[in-house]
């Protein structure tokens, strides 16, 4: 991914350079898109947390 760089202003909002929104796309997504998409974040966001997670170290029987 690129970077861009700009100098903003905090207290000047209009400095802030504008927003990159496809707006058709935004209001053809429906209330089941976003479900979709949350639960898919969610499952996501679990198997990130089991591969970082440490080796369990449970005692092994003989």
């Amino acid at each position: 991914m690129s970077r861009t760089r700009i100098r903003i202003d905090p207290d000047n909002p209009r400095s802030l350079p504008p927003g990159r929104v496809d707006h058709a796309v935004l209001d053809a997504t429906s209330e089941e898109d976003i479900a979709r998409q949350a639960r898919e974040d969610d499952v996501e966001a679990m198997q990130d947390k089991a591969r970082s997670a440490p080796p369990s170290h449970k005692a092994k029987r003989h």
